[in-house]
C-alpha cells in the first residue's frame, strides 16, 4: 500500500497482514479530492486510524498537524513507524492510544481542548451503526466551527438527522458521511 498523492506520493505504508481493513486506496483519494480545498494548513484529528494512512495522505497533501489516535497496541507499532518513515517530523504529529468512541477522555489531560478543522473515522464497518452516536457527539466537541467530518462507512446508514450531515457519497462498497460544523457554533480550544 502507498501514499497516492502530494509530498510524500509513492510511500510504502506498513501495514499488518491481517486484523485491519485500511481504507482503499480509491478511497482516499476521494477522502483528499473532498478535502484539497481545505488541507492547506490545516489540523487534522484521524480516529480509528489503524497505519495512519488518511492522515498522512492530508499530511502530503498540506496539513499542517495531524492527531492520530488508535487503541491497539498493535496498531500503534505500525502507525509510529509509519510516522517516522514516511512523515519524519514528528513535530507535525501527535499519537493517542485511546478509544475513539469515548473521544473527550483521549483528551482529558490537556491544558485546554485542542480544536481540529478536519476529522476523519473509519471504524470497523461492523461498528458503525452502534458508535455512530457517541463518535459524532465527541468529534463535534473538537471540530472548529466551519470544520469538516467525514466517517467511512460500509453500508449506507441513514445519518441525516445528525446536526451537520452535508451529503452522503458511494465509493463501490464504501459509504463516505460528511458533516460540516455550524460555522456560528462557539469555539474553545487550540490547535494541536
Amino acid at each position: 500500500m502507498k501514499i497516492t498523492s502530494g509530498d510524500f506520493k509513492g510511500r510504502n505504508l506498513l501495514v499488518p497482514e491481517r486484523g485491519v481493513k485500511p481504507t482503499s486506496e480509491k478511497v482516499r483519494q476521494a477522502v483528499i479530492s473532498i478535502l484539497r480545498p481545505y488541507l492547506s494548513g490545516a489540523s487534522m484529528l484521524d480516529l480509528y486510524c489503524g497505519t495512519g494512512a488518511v492522515g498522512i495522505e492530508a499530511l502530503s497533501n498540506g496539513a499542517a498537524a495531524c492527531c492520530f489516535i488508535d487503541h491497539t497496541y498493535k496498531m500503534m507499532s505500525i502507525l509510529k513507524k509509519n510516522l517516522e518513515n514516511i512523515v519524519g517530523d514528528p513535530s507535525r504529529t501527535r499519537v493517542i492510544k485511546h478509544n475513539a468512541s469515548t473521544l473527550a477522555e483521549a483528551f482529558a489531560n490537556d491544558p485546554a481542548p485542542p480544536e481540529f478543522d478536519i476529522v476523519f473515522a473509519d471504524p470497523f464497518y461492523d461498528d458503525t451503526r452502534y458508535v455512530f452516536e457517541r463518535i459524532h457527539e465527541g468529534v463535534f466537541l473538537f471540530l472548529k466551527p466551519g470544520g469538516i467530518f467525514i466517517i467511512e462507512h460500509g453500508e449506507k446508514l441513514d445519518l441525516s438527522g445528525y446536526p451537520g450531515f452535508s451529503e452522503s457519497r458511494h465509493y463501490g462498497d464504501t459509504y463516505l458521511s460528511l458533516f460540516i460544523k455550524d460555522p456560528k457554533a462557539g469555539t474553545g480550544g487550540i490547535n494541536i
